[in-house]
């Protein structure tokens, strides 16, 4: 599985290898850092959380005092999002003028900054930039596999509040727990705006907001666990091969007055 991620990051670069000649590809890559909010929307009482409930609830009932479900909830602060940092590589590949991108990526996971998340983004992208300009807007969309290694026992965990975390943690360490699939098929939108610094720009620092929703069917994973995130990252990209592409045309100079030759 390893070697597989490994060959999903770096195909795009060995491709870019065997086209450099035309300077028609592109590839970048770039270190990323941001935050993510994972919505799951994951229906806690059918997952083992269940068990955690029925385990806590013994003691309430030996002293006759009622701990409903709603108690629970309330105690350890389940929320139906995640809130997570994130960082990773990315690589980028454009191809000439066209309107399409490939980006592959290394995150971590929106479930936890321990467990890693592999994904893989084809679709299309459309560029505001003047000729010379080193400002660069993009907006792309388009479709999204994910491979999130951190979406299971660490979904869990990490709905709770901060207080019960490690506590729960405890509970799953010796038979982690599934959610079902962890992986995912997402439609995704993303704005980046970009700066060059330097003049053939080759070296590019900015920041992308973006949105993910799941495609995968809910039956495919335990209690309806779903992959929905938003967030924004800052990031630092560096040329590997290729060359800018000027997606405007220069602007035209102005007509020159005709000139008269004296006989």
């Amino acid at each position: 599985m390893i070697r597989r991620n490994i060959l999903l990051l770096l195909w795009p670069l060995l491709l870019g290898t065997t086209a450099a000649q035309g300077q028609r590809l592109r590839v970048d890559v770039g270190l990323n850092g941001g935050v993510s909010q994972l919505w799951h929307n994951i229906d806690f009482k059918s997952t083992p959380m269940n068990d955690l409930y029925e385990f806590v609830k013994i003691a309430f009932d030996k002293r006759g005092i009622p701990f409903t479900w709603e108690d629970f909830e309330d105690t350890y602060q389940l929320n139906p999002y995640i809130f997570q940092p994130r960082y990773g590589l990315s690589a980028h590949v454009l191809y000439g003028n066209l309107p399409l991108f490939l980006n592959v990526e290394a995150l971590s996971s929106t479930s936890s900054y321990q467990k890693m998340s592999y994904g893989a983004t084809l679709g299309f992208r459309y560029a505001l930039r003047d000729a010379d300009s080193l400002y660069t807007f993009s907006f792309m969309g388009g479709y999204k596999f994910v491979l999130d290694q951190g979406f299971g026992d660490e979904t869990l965990v990490r709905s709770l509040g901060k207080e019960a975390r490690e506590e729960a943690l405890n509970f799953f360490r010796d038979k982690p727990v599934s959610l079902g699939r962890n992986r995912g098929s997402l439609a995704t939108l993303r704005f980046e705006a970009a700066r060059a610094l330097d003049e053939a720009q080759t070296v590019n620092v900015g920041f992308h907001l973006y949105g993910e929703w799941d495609l995968t069917g809910r039956n495919n994973r335990l209690a309806g666990g779903r992959m929905n995130s938003f967030g924004g990252h800052v990031f630092a990209r560096f040329m590997l091969f290729g060359k800018r592409e000027k997606w405007r045309p220069a602007p035209m100079a102005a007509p020159q007055p005709a000139t008269t030759r004296k006989i």
